[in-house]
């Protein structure tokens, strides 16, 4: 009986510790670097709003 509780406070508490890994660390990190990818997205998409061709022609649309 003795090693039967043992045993069951060993998966609590290896459970509990994967959950506050899970919550105070891993997702801090993936909220984070979703953050990260949204301001990129962001930044490459007012590049691409706010660039002009140079010349005439240069986007490769054949000149009339």
């Amino acid at each position: 009986m003795e090693n039967n509780r043992n045993f069951f406070i060993t998966i609590a508490l290896s459970v509990l510790i994967l959950t506050l890994w899970q919550v105070f660390y891993m997702n801090p990190r993936i909220e984070g670097e979703r953050e990260l990818a949204r301001i990129e997205a962001e930044r490459t998409e007012t590049e691409t709003t706010t660039a002009q061709p140079a010349a005439p022609g240069a986007d490769g649309t054949p000149l009339p």
